[in-house]
């Protein structure tokens, strides 16, 4: 029994358990009511209450590993959300609330990298607001000064111009014609006639001798060309509207030839080779330097003359195309007959033709005395007799195995198809392992230093199409078809005795032609003979003593190939057409006038206008009398010229106020002294509209004197309006002053009623 002390001993143990105890099993209680209150503000999304809820329960029990895991979970996701808001506002322009919105996330996860970064991205974005002030543009408040610097060089890359192009007043030279000038008046003389201005190389080396021009119906672009081929010189454009002019030869065009850099990205490149082939296809041809391949875009770069890349683009879209494609129905026909006969007539022992006597004693002993060999005798043994067996059995057999599969290839990429299995071969070495527990316990295994392979059997094909044209294909074809003949033990592992045909073809065909790939035929016959010897001979009553057994089998492949071309080569006339590359020192290319800059139709000199005298109109009496058409206004621009002499002049015949003006016949009075005439070119006004003018000149240069005529085709309305009648251009040969007058015109509208004009002049001043 226990004593009072040791009573006493017990139950204070007790009161100290129980109160400590029991406030656990609370506060433990308290931690799950706030756990499971942050478990439901976690599914309603609201992260921070969440975490709120968890660190209160983490507070009651500090130990908890479900608490602390679940702290650090929300915290996270909490600190995100402040950050993903903040991410919005600082878009939308609002970078003081999304900062507070920043440090709030920083607040609730100290541990977020991304909060500090976002804050300090955010603080300079505010530096950079305060800096700029009201400079400040209204799209870039919402963008921190990285990505204000990374769209200002986007906006800076995007204003790089490519190389000047022409646009002058007018591109389209209806005739030119100068004879004995040198080469800066041919130049300057058609800048003026076409709105461009001419700028000369100072260290430009002027022929001595002179040239004579005759162009008509050309652009700008063809007489500065033709002007280039005749004279060696080589121009290009500085801006819209200015050419530079040098001489042409290797050196200044190094020094003046500008160089344009582009990036082709191809979209039918398949591999790494076929890019590589291409881009040194194409640096051969071009004979451009700077051409280089970026294998991860299939992009090439090149850098090159303006003509160069031009025709770097122009190759490599004629050879960046999709590969042709060709589905194959492959049809596998396997036809296997068999017939066997069996005939017997013959006596047996133990089911074997023949005869078989087994001596057996009677005694069950296996061991007998030798004291008792002298008693042996013919009772003491035992013979079966052979029975007899007749049998005559007939069996046919017949299969037929097709397998249809279909394999799809691009043109000249390798194809496979398997359809079958995979069988276990073992090979490898039988080595003389020992150990206990091996075969027959003598410790040798057959296994020892064995590996296995697998060899696929059924159908195997691999096929390398060409596709030639939208109807052709040839095929390289290798098919095999195998199957698992019979299993052999070789020690002591079954192995696979595979039967194997295969066919290695060559053949060309067209779409949709079928190819039968025959002569894969197996014919096996087989004669069994057995029954006693000597009487089995014996002619017709041998019969009687043997059995026959004959068994013929014959095995036929048929394979079938059917191309269907899927997608043929994509080969446009424009791959196919020849272009124009310059000569063997210099790639250039020649471009086709634009459809809006070519001469109306029509618009060649022609004879002088013969105009026929119409029909007298029916008298009318109530006709009311039409007042006389006004006057159409004709000024010279400029006004005034004051030039040097030797020095190129054009000025061009405006017309003003004109309605309905059809015919513009006129004759105009310069000084042959002071005044050289180059040139008559038909101005816009008449042809604007699309119609055919007639246009012709006469210049007699003695009198100084230049009679135009200037008519629209027959059947065309007359046109109203203001525009350019014509062009003059003069040489001036010696200083002093003169005049270019229209001394007489007769112009005509529709009706070819005659319509007054004026008769303007313009004074020229020679230095």
């Amino acid at each position: 029994m226990l004593n009072i002390r040791q009573l006493s001993s017990l139950l204070a143990c007790a009161t100290i358990l129980w109160t400590s105890v029991v406030p656990a099993e609370a506060k433990t209680r308290k931690g799950d009511k706030y756990y499971k209150a942050g478990q439901l503000a976690e599914l309603g999304r609201d992260f921070e209450k969440a975490l709120e809820n968890y660190e209160l329960a983490l507070k009651e029990d500090q130990s908890d590993t479900a608490f602390q895991m679940s702290v650090r979970r929300t915290r996270f996701a909490a600190g995100a959300g402040r950050i993903d808001r903040a991410q919005k506002l600082r878009e939308a322009g609002k970078v003081e609330e999304a900062m507070l919105e920043f440090e709030r996330a920083f607040l609730i996860d100290p541990s977020s990298s991304l909060a500090v970064q976002e804050i300090r991205r955010t603080k300079a974005m505010l530096d950079y607001q305060r800096r700029q002030g009201a400079m400040m543009r209204e799209d870039e408040k919402g963008q921190t000064p990285l990505q204000i610097a990374k769209k200002k060089s986007d906006e800076k890359i995007g204003t790089i111009q490519g190389v000047p192009e022409l646009r002058p007043l007018s591109r389209q030279v209806t005739s030119l014609k100068m004879n004995n000038q040198n080469v800066k008046v041919l130049y300057e003389t058609l800048g003026k006639l076409t709105g461009i201005n001419v700028i000369w190389d100072p260290e430009y080396q002027q022929p001595s001798k002179n040239y004579n021009v005759d162009l008509t119906n050309t652009n700008l672009e063809e007489a500065l060309d033709h002007l280039s081929v005749m004279t060696k010189t080589y121009w290009k454009a500085l801006s819209s509207n200015t050419i530079f002019l040098t001489n042409d030869n290797i050196t200044k065009r190094r020094d003046y030839e500008d160089n344009v850099v582009k990036v082709f990205y191809l979209q039918n490149i398949t591999s790494v080779q076929e890019l590589n082939e291409i881009a040194t296809s194409v640096r051969s041809v071009t004979e451009i330097r700077r051409l280089y391949t970026y294998n991860a875009q299939n992009a090439v770069i090149a850098r090159g003359t303006v003509d160069q890349v031009a025709l770097v683009e122009k190759l490599l879209g004629d050879l960046d195309k999709p590969k042709a494609e060709v589905l194959v129905d492959v049809i596998v026909m396997e036809t296997a007959t068999g017939r066997t006969r069996d005939l017997a007539a013959t006596l047996v022992s133990g089911e074997t033709p023949g005869l078989k006597f087994n001596l057996s004693p009677k005694a069950a002993a296996a061991a007998l005395p030798l004291g008792q060999l002298r008693s042996l005798g013919s009772g003491d043994f035992s013979v079966n007799l052979p029975g007899a067996l007749l049998q005559a059995i007939m069996s046919d057999r017949n299969s037929k195995v097709r397998q249809t599969p279909q394999i799809r290839a691009a043109d000249g990429q390798k194809a496979q198809l398997r359809i079958g299995e995979k069988v276990p071969t073992a090979s490898g070495s039988f080595g003389g392992g020992f150990g206990g527990g091996g075969v027959g316990q003598g410790g040798m295994s057959p296994l020892v230093n064995t590996q296995f392979q697998y060899i696929e059997v059924g159908v195997v094909m691999d096929m390398v199409p060409r596709i030639h044209g939208d109807d052709e294909v040839s095929m390289h074809v290798e098919i095999e078809i195998s199957n698992v003949v019979e299993r052999i033990d070789i020690g002591g592992i079954k192995q696979p005795v595979i039967g194997q045909r295969k066919v290695i073809h060559d053949v060309r065909l067209r779409e949709g032609e079928m190819n039968l790939i025959g002569g894969l035929v197996k014919t096996t016959s087989t004669r069994n003979v057995s029954g006693i010897p000597g009487l089995m001979q014996i002619p017709w009553l041998g019969r009687l003593f043997s059995s026959e057994t004959v068994d013929v089998s014959n095995n036929e492949l048929v394979i079938a190939l059917v191309p269907h071309i899927v997608r043929s080569q994509e080969i446009t006339p424009v791959n196919l057409r020849g272009v124009a590359a310059g000569n063997d020192q210099t790639v250039r290319l020649i471009y086709a006038t634009p459809e809006s800059a070519k001469a109306p139709v029509g618009a060649v000199p022609v004879g002088p206008v013969l105009t026929m005298p119409s029909s007298p109109d029916p008298i009318e009496p109530s006709k009311p009398t039409l007042p006389p058409a006004a006057p159409v206004k004709l000024t010279f621009q400029p006004e005034g010229v004051v030039t040097r002499a030797g020095s190129p002049v054009v000025v061009t015949l405006q017309v003003g106020e004109a309605v309905d003006l059809f015919h513009a016949p006129m004759q105009v009075k310069y000084d042959p002294k002071k005044l050289k005439l180059l040139a008559v070119t038909a101005g816009a006004f008449l042809s604007s509209d699309g119609q055919r003018v007639n246009f012709s000149h006469n210049d007699q240069a003695a009198k100084g004197e230049v009679a135009i005529q200037l008519s629209r085709a027959a059947g065309a309305p007359g046109l109203t309006g203001n525009g350019a009648l014509l062009s003059l251009t003069f040489q001036t040969l010696e200083a002093g002053t003169t005049q270019i007058a229209v001394i007489d015109s007769a112009m005509q509208n529709a009706k070819l009623q005659t319509v007054p004009a004026q008769k303007p002049s313009v004074g020229v001043e020679i230095r």
